[in-house]
């Protein structure tokens, strides 16, 4: 797809030829509207290998024709066959003049050609521009996204088990159908999880462990077992890129034992079995979780600042 004006030309991503200016662009798009967002070339690389995500089809920029410069961004990916996220950026000094319609509109087409029923976008906690410009287009409030930090001087004490239960590893276990219940029964009513709309399945897993390793690391993934022997919880934590950013992904508890708190000890034997693996800080990514459980993290020494706090809407 490609389209032309008179300035500017809509068009597919080359994910290569195209890198430098696009880190160009986002450096410059943070500098005016100060979001946090992390401009490097390495975290961008990332982003191209989101599984299920062809930087090549579900990108498209918007250049500009006279000098060649990218003035736009768009970008989808999908979390299930139902479910696509996207999200658009435009250059300060190119905002409105429609071009974020524009490649709004793009991005929502790409989603329905891949066959999504339901299209998801965000904007942090402080874009100001970003909220407005989706409500404006029919998205609707859905949820809370939130991406926290503890720093490297933050060191976690032993966690502490309600009597009966304990923690074990994926690799101990080995049975893929730990994963599928505990994504089932962990995340089917917390926002923004796949598990929202289809349900987890072996083979979903056993072809993700096989086409992202690195996702799934299977002595990082950590299963709750209650004192009855069954799953209480689950939790994914891998070292993320070269730089091997300690990620603590998606703790979750099954909702009968939710009051006791499990997620404390959950995310301290996380963190401790992180910091064996690398040095740094360790992030924390949680989709929908409940204030009760983000107070925990708080008071475990992670830090929510508003650019890494997204607000979810979905397209109605």
């Amino acid at each position: 797809m490609m389209i032309h004006s008179d300035e500017t030309i809509l068009r597919k991503l080359n994910p290569e030829a195209d890198l430098p200016g696009l880190v160009q662009l986002r450096v410059e798009l943070e500098a005016h509207d100060r979001l946090g967002a992390d401009t490097s070339e390495a975290a961008l690389r990332v982003q191209f290998d989101w599984p299920d995500h062809d930087p090549s089809q579900d990108r498209m920029v918007i250049e500009n024709s006279k000098d060649g410069r990218l003035i736009g961004h768009g970008w989808t990916v999908s979390q299930s066959p139902q479910r696509a996220f996207l999200g658009v950026d435009i250059h300060p000094e190119w905002r409105r003049r429609g071009l974020g319609s524009q490649l709004l509109e793009a991005m929502i087409g790409r989603a329905k050609e891949k066959g999504a029923l339901q299209i998801v976008s965000g904007a942090g906690a402080n874009n100001r521009v970003g909220h407005p410009f989706l409500t404006a287009r029919g998205f609707k409030l859905a949820g809370h996204s939130r991406f926290m930090t503890a720093s490297k001087e933050v060191l976690p004490e032993n966690p502490v088990w309600h009597r009966g239960f304990g923690l074990r590893s994926f690799q101990e276990m080995g049975d893929i159908s730990l994963l599928v219940e505990g994504s089932n029964r962990c995340y089917t009513d917390m926002w923004g999880h796949r598990e929202n709309l289809v349900p987890a399945s072996a083979d979903r897993f056993l072809d993700r462990m096989q086409s992202h390793p690195n996702y799934y690391f299977p002595k990082g993934i950590f299963i709750i077992i209650d004192p009855e022997g069954q799953l209480a919880g689950i939790c994914f934590n891998r070292l993320e890129g070269d730089e091997k950013k300690k990620v603590i992904d998606s703790p979750g508890v099954v909702p009968e034992y939710r009051l006791l708190g499990l997620q404390r000890p959950l995310v301290q034997a996380s963190m401790r079995w992180l910091n064996q693996q690398a040095e740094g800080e360790t992030h924390l990514y949680t989709w929908g979780d409940f204030e009760a459980a983000v107070q925990i993290y708080l008071e475990l020494g992670f830090t929510l600042s508003e650019d890494n706090h997204f607000i979810d809407y979905v397209l109605k």
